[in-house]
């Protein structure tokens, strides 16, 4: 996993049980939903590291998996939460939108 110097990390959130609610939307950073395990997870760490863009990090559980993760993506991870509420699937598409959303020189 990647570490971020302290600046750019917020409080993890850790969903390790199935009967734990969705937490409520952080309206001022996105969130990354994603397991440590997961290489794809790691691939979007590491474009926010590289971006130094600061977000929130809920880790899920891939073996006990909540219904609103289902809802959200059928149970896959990694999910990015935007501040709106809006969420983008998929490591490439996270990807891309990390990248046009915050351009690097």
């Amino acid at each position: 996993m990647v570490d971020l110097p302290d600046h750019q990390t917020l409080k993890r959130i850790e969903v390790f049980d199935k009967t734990f609610s969705k937490p409520p939307i952080n309206r001022n950073h996105i969130r990354l939903y994603g397991h440590y395990l997961c290489p794809f997870v790691e691939i979007t760490r590491l474009v926010l590291a590289f971006k130094q863009i600061p977000y929130q990090d809920c880790q899920v559980s891939l073996l006990s998996r909540t219904k609103w993760h289902y809802k959200l993506n059928n149970g896959f991870v990694p999910i990015l939460e935007l501040p709106s509420g809006d969420h983008i699937y998929e490591s490439d598409v996270i990807s891309t939108y990390l990248d046009q959303a915050y351009p690097t020189d």
